[in-house]
């Protein structure tokens, strides 16, 4: 062989190499952030229970809200429920009938 061929050989077996290790880095890279990285398969497995939990605080909310709409209009001038008024005053404002007594549990 002449020195050539020698030197085009080890240049090829270089850039060969180089490119194994390029490649072989970029897999442990790549693989790594699968496993551990911020955006890995166990984050997302955590994104999913943050989302699952805070779809039932949503839905405990809406609930929560639909019940005080339904106190709003029932106090609104034109819809106003008597029943319910008088409920209120006698919870928030402690109003009682002359001659009615209380009761304390």
């Amino acid at each position: 062989m002449n020195s050539l061929s020698i030197s085009h050989l080890r240049l090829f077996t270089f850039h060969r190499n180089t490119l194994v290790c390029v490649l072989l880095g970029l897999c442990l890279y790549f693989s790594y952030h699968l496993i551990a990285g911020e955006r890995s398969i166990s984050g997302l497995h955590a994104l999913e229970y943050q989302i699952s939990a805070e779809t039932e605080l949503l839905d405990e909310l809406r609930k929560e809200r639909a019940v005080v709409e339904d106190k709003v209009v029932r106090l609104r001038p034109g819809t106003m429920d008597e029943d319910y008024l008088e409920e209120r005053a006698r919870i928030v404002l402690g109003f009682v009938y002359p001659g009615e007594r209380i009761v304390l549990e």
